[in-house]
């Protein structure tokens, strides 16, 4: 499972989500790339996945950049690679010999923006789902989980929002999350945060998850992270947020969907990573602490005089988007 959270405004939208793979409740991998951003002819989108990882030769991880790229030779515009990637996941998951329905379950979800002809932005956000649902602020949804989980069905379903005000979603594991959660998101979305402000808010929700006991081991504190601004000028922020010392970022991944006539050159990768320095180095990025304490790094300085200086943070490496 994994877990993830999108906020989008009328200047950028922001998702995040986890890395941790499990098999039940078990850990296979915490650097699983679950996120990318995805080039359309009318639209820039985050893309992430949540739930069904990998069965027998299946990884959803490459199954989706092999379906978009398919589906790109036919479709450029955002609306129809939807449709498409709808039918798409239905044929190839019920084509799973042996994969018992409780373990079927997936989401895509689609967040960022979409252009007019006149290039006026619109905040869109779409998911493709075999079990999940939109949740409302009625009473009854704010009475369960912020995610309104379903049993997994043979069918995908595609709900797509377009609000000129911006919203708030989430997707995979609903332990950990809270309505609460949510509304501090929104308390600063509507104090006009920005998509760093957001995204720090974000990062620290998902680990709340990650190291709460209702959450059943399913979310991860590591993360990767995208910035997508609605001005399509404006390079997109891809970071990994690390909570471990390490000299590796781990980024999201990025998916050209763009007719050649747009600039797209098909371009896919899956999952990219930049490591510095050799072995025997210092770790390049670690977790902030108090700026009093011993670096993560095992310096033995004050994290205030090591990469608390160095980096700002030094918990993860931010990139310009693929414009």
């Amino acid at each position: 499972m994994t877990l993830i959270l999108a906020a989008a405004t009328r200047t950028a939208a922001v998702v995040i989500a986890d890395r941790r793979t499990t098999a039940g409740t078990t850990v296979w991998s915490e650097e699983t790339g679950k996120l990318g951003l995805a080039l359309f002819d009318d639209a820039r989108v985050a893309v992430a996945y949540a739930g069904l990882a990998e069965f027998g030769s299946f990884r959803t991880r490459f199954w989706l950049p092999d379906a978009l790229g398919d589906i790109a030779k036919s479709y450029n515009d955002l609306d129809s690679v939807l449709e498409q990637v709808r039918l798409r996941a239905e044929s190839d998951i019920k084509r799973l010999r042996g994969l018992q329905p409780e373990h079927s379950r997936l989401t895509l979800l689609f967040v960022g923006y979409q252009y007019s002809v006149q290039g006026v932005p619109t905040p869109v956000f779409a998911r493709v789902s075999n079990y999940e649902r939109d949740v409302t602020d009625s009473p009854t949804d704010r009475g369960q989980s912020p995610l309104a989980i379903r049993e997994p069905t043979p069918e995908f379903t595609l709900s797509i929002d377009r609000s000129a005000t911006g919203f708030t979603v989430g997707a995979g594991a609903a332990g950990g999350l809270s309505w609460p959660h949510i509304d501090g998101l929104r308390e600063h979305m509507r104090a006009g945060a920005s998509g760093r402000v957001l995204r720090a808010k974000m990062v620290h929700i998902v680990r709340q998850a990650a190291a709460d006991k209702a959450s059943s081991n399913l979310v991860g504190e590591q993360c990767s992270s995208l910035i997508v601004p609605s001005d399509p000028q404006l390079s997109a922020e891809m970071e990994h947020h690390t909570a471990v010392a390490t000299s590796t970022a781990h980024l999201p991944a990025r998916y050209d969907l763009r007719s050649p006539e747009r600039g797209g050159g098909g371009l896919m990768i899956w999952d990219a990573s930049v490591t510095y320095g050799s072995a025997t180095d210092p770790p390049a990025f670690v977790p902030p602490v108090s700026g009093k304490k011993k670096c993560p790094c095992g310096s033995g300085n004050q994290y205030r005089r090591c990469h608390g200086v160095k980096r700002r943070g030094g918990s993860s490496i931010v990139l310009g988007g693929p414009d």
